[in-house]
């Protein structure tokens, strides 16, 4: 599209206009030879562009706009290549619009415009379609049948109408012009077809386009197995899960079962436990109702589940400050033992003037009965706190 004319048509060469054809400007498909396009025909130098048509045995030129969105477009929003087609049905909507049926019948290149208005009109060169090498022209042809044949349904819209076309026999130029128009590609991907000269070229292009969509749809198979996978372990747990509520109501331990649930539910609640101890404590109460009730599993959840609710998350209390009292309460509950008694004073000394707890942990150890957990005792009640036994590791006397 090396220019614009814009004129009376007496002003032209003879033969540029025995070659001018109207042309419609189309947006959003990519006409290939050997095949129909369905359009609906709506803007008006469009409209005139098929009504003069009729003047030239319903030839006309299809355009292929670069952008969608253009409403008017100009020579320069339009691609170059293109297709001449012939009108073979035409009817009025009510809306002033028309549907249209063209049959695609050879590519062009528009050499230039030679109007715009009413409509466009444009000299257009017929592209001859290059044969280079016949044996790798044969080659190809087997190729795309046999893939034609084994996938037509995944990478063509219209599989059946392709394979119906290739029984019915084809040239190499027609087998590439309906392979291309059928495939599953991207409309516009399309354009390469009407711009490459060589059909050896447009072969290659055809098997290049086919094995990518034959990867696409293996990908598309993948992802629909994994997905109807997780679906149907849902289901089929959602199932047991129904089943194994019926047994249990058929047992009696249904409504026994429950009632624990809840209360341990309220229970979590109820401690203020943080954020995400609580939302584990939840999880964990969810699998532990999904089990069952004689599950080697399920006992030891819900001792994880005790053990959660028994700890003073939010509970504390003051600590008493005062030295004084703290050897008074020590001396009360033990004679002698004045090295180990000096120590926690010691370390009692250092918590209450630094406000903070010692980084170093007090160890009494000794046999059974020498007084051990008496002492630890006696430190709660000193600071004014609660004394709290934990057994580790399943050792009792700690």
């Amino acid at each position: 599209m090396s220019r614009t004319e814009e004129g009376d048509d007496m002003a032209l060469p003879l033969e540029y206009i025995e070659k001018a054809l109207p042309a419609v400007a189309i947006r959003g498909i990519v006409p290939i030879p050997d095949n129909d396009i369905r359009l609906e025909v709506g803007r008006q130098f469009s409209v005139n562009a098929l009504l003069e048509a009729e003047k030239n045995d319903n030839e006309v030129v299809l355009l292929i706009q670069k952008e969608t969105n253009t409403d008017n477009p100009g020579p320069e929003d339009l691609y170059e290549y293109g297709v001449v087609g012939k009108v073979i049905m035409k009817i009025k909507l009510p809306n002033g619009n028309y549907k249209v049926k063209i049959r695609a019948t050879q590519r062009v290149l528009v050499d230039y415009f030679i109007s715009q208005t009413p409509f466009f009109t444009v000299f257009v060169k017929y592209q001859p379609t290059e044969q280079p090498d016949t044996d790798e022209e044969v080659a190809l042809i087997r190729m795309i049948v046999n893939e034609v044949i084994d996938h037509a349904d995944e990478i063509f819209v219209n599989g059946k109408t392709v394979v119906q076309a290739i029984q019915g026999g084809l040239t190499s130029e027609k087998l590439a012009n309906i392979v291309a128009f059928n495939l599953k590609i991207q409309e516009m991907d399309k354009y390469k077809y009407i711009s490459t000269g060589s059909v050896n070229e447009r072969l290659k292009m055809c098997l290049s386009d086919v094995e990518k969509e034959k990867y696409i749809k293996e990908l598309e198979n993948e992802i629909n197995k994994s997905v109807r996978q997780t679906i149907d372990e849902n289901q089929k747990e959602y199932y047991l899960r129904e089943k194994m509520r019926a047994i249990q109501n058929e047992l009696g331990d249904k409504a026994k079962k429950e009632s624990e649930i809840d209360e341990l539910r309220e229970k979590i609640l109820k401690k203020k436990m943080p954020e995400d101890i609580e939302v584990k404590a939840i999880d964990e109460l969810a699998r532990y109702e999904s089990l069952p009730q004689n599950s080697a599993e399920s006992g030891v959840i819900r001792s994880y589940l005790d053990l959660l609710v028994d700890l003073p998350w939010n509970e504390k209390t003051d600590d008493n400050n005062d030295l004084k009292n703290a050897i008074k309460v020590l001396d009360k509950g033990h004679f002698g033992l004045e090295k180990v008694k000096d120590r926690i004073v010691e370390y009692l000394a250092v918590k209450i003037a630094t406000k903070k707890t010692p980084q170093t942990i007090l160890c009494l150890v000794g046999p059974p009965g020498v007084g051990k957990t008496s002492l630890a005792r006696g430190i709660a009640e000193a600071l004014g706190r609660e004394f709290i036994k934990i057994a580790l590791g399943g050792v009792k006397d700690l």
